[in-house]
């Protein structure tokens, strides 16, 4: 629910703001709200894991700016749909990199976003075409 509206926050601020000023408010907001629970745990990062979170911190800001200007530009209907191929990647890449095979809740999840969003895009090409859509079966 939190994603959903903060995908819907960040369409209504694209009427007003660059993706570049969205993605700045996003960063500031989320630096204030972790910061106290970040103090608790806080260890001093090695070097390589500062170079880490450096590249993470880069990418993580480019997909966000990114994912602003795609909603400014386009319907969220359209974008979404490529915003869950993340999951795929994560999954790709979290086997090669860790050796982690994916597990049955993987999958299920999987399944429910594929077919969610099969029918949701059958059902709004039956509506844009005025055919009435078959009750779903009990």
């Amino acid at each position: 629910m939190l994603w959903a509206a903060t995908m819907i926050v960040i369409r209504v601020l694209g009427r007003s703001e660059s993706s570049l000023t969205i993605t700045a408010y996003m960063n500031i907001l989320l630096a204030l709200l972790s910061l106290v629970p970040a103090l608790l745990v806080w260890q001093a990062p090695s070097v390589t894991a500062l170079l880490w979170l450096l590249a993470i911190g880069i990418l993580g800001t480019l997909a966000q700016i990114a994912l602003a200007q795609s909603l400014k530009e386009a319907e969220p209907g359209a974008v979404m749909p490529f915003d869950f191929l993340k999951l795929i990647w994560v999954t790709i890449l979290g086997y090669l990199l860790f050796a982690e095979l994916p597990d049955a809740f993987i999958w299920l999840g999987g399944a429910i976003i594929v077919l969610s969003t099969s029918y949701i895009t059958y059902r709004e090409s039956q509506l844009r075409k005025g055919r009435p859509i078959p009750p779903a079966s009990p």
